[in-house]
This record gives C-alpha cells, structure tokens and sequence, in this order.
C-alpha cells in the first residue's frame, strides 16, 4: 500500500471520527468511535509499514492467524498471547534455512 495514502486515510478517519463524537449523529457517538479506532489502527500501520515489509512472512501468517482467533473467541486472549510471545521468541532465535557445510 501507498504509505502517504494510508497516512491521510489515518488522519481522516481520526478527525472524522472525533466530529462524529462531538456531534453525534441520532444522539449516538458510535460511529465516531469507529472512526477513531480505525483511524489509529491504520495510523499504527502507517508508522509500522516499513518494516512489515521486510518481516519474515511466518510472522505475518502468525499474526494473521492471532486475530482471527481473537476476533472468534475473544477470551481465548488469555491463552494465545503467551503462545504467540513463545513462537516470536523461537522464531527470532532460530537459524533459517540451511545449515552450511
């Protein structure tokens, strides 16, 4: 993704959403407060898109596979955060590919 693209879509969805709050639509600031979680989730990946992009591509199948839990089974937290911190670990201390004669 374009990251200036991804960075004015984050300031927009921010700004947006923090009108919405102020002057909620039906007397109801619930579409501000999307607006404002998404816009600091994608600001997130604004600041982070560099080096996703240089992440080994486990790590983003790892991370893909943690939010659809999550998002399932939103207590299942608990469990899978340890997990996920154990499998960084092994995956950033583990040497990759072969070994060398």
């Amino acid at each position: 993704m374009h990251r200036p693209t991804l960075g004015v879509i984050s300031l927009v969805l921010i700004i947006g959403g923090a009108i919405l709050m102020l002057r909620p639509i039906d007397g109801d600031s619930y579409l501000g407060a999307i607006g404002v979680r998404s816009g600091l989730v994608l600001g997130a990946i604004w600041v982070a898109l560099p080096n996703i992009r240089r992440a080994p591509h486990w790590l983003l199948y790892a991370v893909a596979v943690l939010a659809a839990v999550l998002i399932v089974r939103p207590r299942l937290v608990l469990y899978a955060l340890p997990v996920a911190a154990v499998v960084a670990i092994v995956g950033a201390t583990s040497r990759g590919g072969r070994k060398r004669a």
